[in-house]
């Protein structure tokens, strides 16, 4: 279903990096500037109003908006962002849909892995993956400890 699909593997810590310069930036409201993830093309952010832009390496937007009483809020993205590796030998993609979660999801089989409310989730998530904590099996478990019960509604 998924194996025609061309992506290249991001080394995780690059991720991490590149969102923790991200938040750090919007902190400081310096929201000019552009992220590279490894050899893939620049990220560049800029803002319109109150909606901030990111361009991914794919060439996808992904939209944030500022919510200052809920931190930020993902508002609506169409295309995968990120591809990030764990244990397994399969790749596993980061997707933001248009009801504000985040998605991450098995390349090869389409099979989703975890539903995250809120960047800092994924954050977590990627430092957990980075340190060889989050097994294929304990998935799960993580889930349960950093997703508030929540479904994919279909």
């Amino acid at each position: 279903m998924f194996r025609g699909l061309k992506y290249k593997i991001v080394p995780m810590n690059q991720i991490i990096d590149s969102i923790e310069r991200q938040r750090k930036m919007l902190l400081n409201e310096d929201i000019s500037g552009i992220f590279n993830f490894g050899d893939d093309k620049l990220h560049k952010v800029f803002q319109m109003q109150s909606w901030l832009f990111l361009t991914s390496y794919n060439g996808s937007i992904l939209i944030i908006k500022e919510k200052p009483e809920n931190g930020l809020k993902i508002e609506s993205h169409r295309n995968l962002i990120i591809g990030i590796k764990g244990n397994s030998k399969d790749p596993i993609f980061v997707s933001f849909s248009c009801d504000r979660k985040i998605i991450c999801w098995n390349a090869d089989n389409g099979n989703i892995y975890m539903i995250l409310n809120h960047i800092h989730d994924l954050l977590s998530m990627l430092k957990l993956l980075m340190a060889q904590i989050l097994l294929p099996q304990s998935l799960q478990k993580v889930k349960e400890s950093i997703c508030e019960k929540k479904t994919l509604d279909h």
